[in-house]
């Protein structure tokens, strides 16, 4: 891979596939205009995580150069400058944040700030809130919330409290097993100049975090069914997504598995075949608007 395009991490964007929750769970995959806002945000949000990824590898250089896999990074490597870094980070920044302007301007400017309140998350981040406990990981799963929100406000519509909720609580769970195969690491003597942070949590706690965020992933998954306003019969999906929580807890906490997250889910059949199964199921039920049970009132 070039240098240029390595340094802007290109396999981080598939974190931003989270922008596409609006057209998903709003039963808009069909409208064109809709996909292409999504599609926007899409490129909004790839080009601002590409900018801060810029940022902490400029601040990080030096630290970087006695990290065993750090330091074939472009800037520390020397492959890329740290002013011809900044220049790019700098154009990747304004262009992230005049396409958030402009594809906002019909909502509010909400997108424009959602995007902005990301950018500060990530920026405090980068410089002080990584090296703390449990702010970290919590940092990690609000920058995938505002993906979300994003990705529903910029068609328009507004989100439940349960899929916001369910977008927490599964990034929290994803940010939380890859410390523990990080922490795996680090107890098995490969982790050399790893986090700092990572001095601060027990393999034991940090199952019990996998373990409470795997619950509210579930409960307001199911909530979100239930009392989203979608359609009942889309109940039938949460054995799909129990599986593929489950699933996840095996493979990072038995089996051990410590790569990113999205390695994990595409390279495990399993992981896989509840992805695919939970995505036909949703979308024949939601487009078909098949009828199992009867809608539960509203409190």
């Amino acid at each position: 891979m070039p240098p240029l395009l390595k340094l802007l991490r290109p396999h981080q964007w598939t974190k931003n596939v989270f922008c596409f929750a609006g057209v998903v769970f709003g039963g808009r995959l069909g409208e064109t205009d809709a996909m292409v806002k999504a599609l926007g945000v899409f490129a909004c949000f790839s080009a601002i995580s590409s900018a801060t990824y810029i940022f902490n590898d400029i601040r990080d250089r030096e630290l970087d150069k006695i990290h065993p896999k750090k330091r074939k990074r472009p800037i520390t490597s020397g492959a890329v400058s740290v002013g011809s870094a900044s220049l790019i980070g700098v154009i990747l920044l304004i262009a992230g944040l005049s396409g958030a302007y402009v594809l906002g301007r019909d909502a509010g400017d909400s997108v424009l700030t959602c995007l902005l309140i990301y950018l500060s998350i990530n920026f405090f981040y980068c410089i002080d809130l990584k090296h703390r406990a449990i702010i970290d990981v919590n940092c990690i799963a609000s920058g995938f919330v505002f993906r979300v929100l994003s990705g529903i406000y910029v068609l328009g519509d507004m989100p439940t409290v349960w899929i916001v909720l369910c977008t927490f609580s599964l990034a929290l769970l994803l940010a939380l097993a890859k410390r523990r195969g990080e922490l795996t690491a680090l107890e098995g003597g490969s982790g050399e100049q790893q986090r700092p942070v990572l001095w601060s949590y027990t393999i034991p706690f940090v199952d019990t975090l996998i373990n409470s965020a795997a619950t509210v992933t579930v409960m307001s998954y199911s909530l979100f069914t239930v009392l989203g306003g979608k359609n009942p019969a889309l109940c039938a999906t949460i054995p799909i997504v129990y599986y593929g929580i489950m699933r996840y807890k095996f493979l990072t906490m038995v089996k051990g598995r410590s790569e990113e997250p999205e390695k994990v889910m595409l390279k495990d059949k399993g992981m896989v075949f509840s992805l695919v199964c939970w995505a036909i199921v949703y979308l024949v039920i939601e487009s078909s608007q098949i009828q199992l049970f009867e809608a539960a009132p509203l409190p």
